[in-house]
């Protein structure tokens, strides 16, 4: 009985956080002076939170649910492969790593490239007064940024997607619906209550007092949008899969493999195109997204899409194919990612350096392929990628499964840590320079060199040295400090 309650608690506590979540964000639709898209965002989250939360309360109290332990769950073996502790596949579990580095990197180079919307403090590399065409200098670090950040954002948010979906269908399985969705609530609830309520909100109001504007408590999701939106498809995914049969797709063999860029990239590539022709997010999400979907061309087109692929290609083994795909596909594909990589960089290039050769010839419309490639590129980078960490990053030691297993903390936890040693940045320039620090738009604080009492640029140095301090130090402090996070109870159960 003892244990009973024990094991109910903890989600019924993370359902009733998800809505007390939903009643702080409508009642900030009695807010003065609200924007319409910052009404319709709080509208839609209070609905989306109080959603999650009766789902997770319905499980566990509703008759005959026996605390969320569904018994007419069937358990089915997971995908047959090499597996770490936890019942991951090492080279994904690798793989995952690898991308919330790249997110951390991310988000550091757009606090010191621009624009710092991660959190909220950073700086520029260009003049963000400027047009985008006489905005960028030659500074090394203001190319390295923007292309980064190009390369970056259309694919590493799909792939997680992606290999979330894959490990769906064998755990729904096993568990049933009621621990399937109990599961997700405590793993992707708990950290996401906790970073919306507390940890995002102290680091708006810390960044807040530091810069001397005023303080508030405000709701700030952060990076905690993706596992928002991946408890949304989980929760969909385990609710139609009770009513929609299991399908299982026949396994394609490699040519089709190198034939899904264009075959399944391209009709997403043109609703991706069509949703960013319309201002969907500007008139009813603002910079974030309607409902904290970043952004909802890249949500419609790329990561609903990839979530039930992973879904489909868990159940039907794809990974299988992947792993066993000869040598000239792999290559194939790595060419393709490679091609594109470059295309994506001239893009920005012809901004940022500027290139005369593609600047004045005018055939490269930078605006019309950022948004149509995306969806294509996503595709095979999930396929390069998934295929090259089978092959060469595999390892299954000490080190990978300590990483991997302080990925997820660490994806949920850098935000704060990183605001807090850019102000340590801040202050060290401070003894040297004089540093302005400006409100740019709330809640982000700009903060800029001084020049005859204006604000000028940081220097390339400064922004290099920037950059690589907070992204070395947030990865060094969050790793091992997730890592011992995952001991503490009921955090243990979370992260």
């Amino acid at each position: 009985m003892a244990s009973d309650k024990r094991r109910v608690a903890l989600p019924a506590a993370v359902c009733v956080l998800l809505l007390g979540l939903a009643g702080w964000r409508f009642s900030s639709c009695a807010e003065p002076n609200l924007s319409q898209p910052e009404l319709a965002n709080a509208i839609f989250n209070g609905v989306n939170y109080a959603a999650l939360g009766l789902i997770g309360l319905g499980c566990l109290f509703w008759p005959g649910s026996s605390g969320g332990q569904d018994q007419r769950a069937v358990p089915v073996a997971a995908p047959q492969t090499s597996h770490v502790g936890g019942g991951g596949i090492a080279y994904l579990a690798n793989l995952k790593t690898f991308l919330t580095v790249v997110v951390v990197a991310h988000h550091a180079s757009n606090q010191f490239g621009g624009p710092p919307i991660a959190m909220p403090i950073g700086t520029y590399a260009y003049d963000p007064r400027s047009p985008i065409g006489a905005a960028a200098g030659t500074d090394s670090f203001g190319v390295f940024s923007s292309a980064l950040q190009a390369v970056d954002q259309m694919y590493f948010m799909s792939l997680f997607f992606l290999v979330s979906g894959i490990f769906c269908p064998a755990s729904l399985d096993n568990k049933g619906f009621r621990a399937f969705v109990l599961g997700k609530i405590l793993r992707l609830g708990g950290p996401l209550a906790i970073f919306s309520i507390i940890l995002g909100p102290a680091t708006i109001a810390w960044t807040a007092h530091y810069g001397g504007v005023p303080v508030q408590w405000a709701y700030f999701a952060g990076p905690c949008w993706f596992i928002l939106w991946l408890l949304n498809f989980s929760v969909a995914y385990a609710a139609l899969a009770t009513v929609v049969p299991k399908v299982v797709a026949p396994k394609p063999n490699p040519p089709m493999l190198l034939l899904l860029p264009p075959l399944a990239g391209l009709p997403l590539s043109l609703v991706f195109w069509g949703i960013s022709a319309i201002p969907l997010d500007a008139a009813w999400g603002g910079p974030g997204g309607l409902g904290g979907m970043v952004f909802w061309s890249y949500g419609a087109a790329i990561y609903i899409p990839f979530f039930f692929a992973g879904i489909l290609a868990g159940r039907s083994d794809y990974l299988s194919v992947i792993e066993r795909m000869p040598r000239w596909a792999a290559w194939a594909l790595r060419v393709q990612a490679l091609g594109l990589i470059s295309i994506i960089f001239l893009c920005v290039a012809q901004y940022t350096i500027p290139i005369p050769s593609v600047r004045d010839a005018g055939n490269l419309n930078a605006e019309f392929f950022l948004n149509f490639a995306p969806p294509m590129y996503s595709v095979v980078m999930a396929l390069t990628l998934i295929q090259f960490f089978h092959q060469h990053v595999n390892a299954n030691n000490a080190l990978s499964r300590w990483a991997s297993s302080a990925a997820y903390g660490v994806y949920v936890t850098h935000v704060p840590i990183m605001s807090a040693l850019i102000i340590a940045f801040v202050e060290i320039l401070n003894y040297g320079r004089d540093v302005a620090i400006f409100p740019f738009g709330w809640p982000v604080l700009a903060f800029f060199g001084v020049r005859g009492g204006q604000p000028v640029l940081l220097s390339d140095a400064i922004l290099w040295g920037g950059f690589l301090f907070a992204f070395f130090a947030t990865a060094l402090i969050c790793f091992p400090m997730c890592s011992l996070l995952r001991r503490a109870p009921v955090l243990d159960k979370m992260l």
